[in-house]
């Protein structure tokens, strides 16, 4: 009979070994949901510097953003969010490379920056919208002859 006991108290599954199990796996759906989560916010950055670029008539390299930093902070007063810096870079030239940055709190764009370039003036000049002024005539138009005395 004591035989019977024992093998009962082995068939019992550990509690140990089952919170183990429950924490393994548990990290693993946390793992999977930082990947896919990650992999949202750098769909999300590429089209934050890829706007950034067209507005600014350069051209954004590579068509991609490398991550910098991942940390978890406040976003204002609200929840802990995930705060990601994206590092990418673009070309004013077509013959160099400058530095750019996107920064995401959650999957919001919180800052992007462009490191100082030259940019192409698409906006029309002045003079070539509205026509152009008339010109004075001269110093002999319309001066009244003062020198007769008649």
């Amino acid at each position: 009979m004591g035989r019977d006991r024992g093998h009962a108290l082995r068939s019992v599954p550990d509690a140990e070994g089952l919170i183990s199990e429950i924490l393994a796996v548990t990290g693993l759906a946390g793992l999977a949901w930082l990947w896919v989560d990650s992999l949202r916010a750098r769909e999300g950055a590429v089209d934050a510097a890829r706007r950034a670029c067209a507005s600014d008539g350069v051209q954004l390299l590579d068509d991609t953003v490398m991550l910098a930093s991942l940390h978890v902070a406040r976003d204002g007063s609200g929840p802990l969010v995930l705060h990601r810096v994206y590092h990418f870079e673009f070309s004013d030239t077509g013959n160099n490379r400058l530095a750019g940055a996107v920064t995401l709190a959650g999957a919001r764009v919180d800052m992007l920056y462009l490191e100082p370039h030259h940019t192409i003036d698409v906006a029309p000049r002045i003079e070539d919208r509205w026509p152009a002024a008339p010109k004075w005539p001269g110093p002999g138009y319309g001066n009244i002859d003062r020198g007769s005395g008649g």
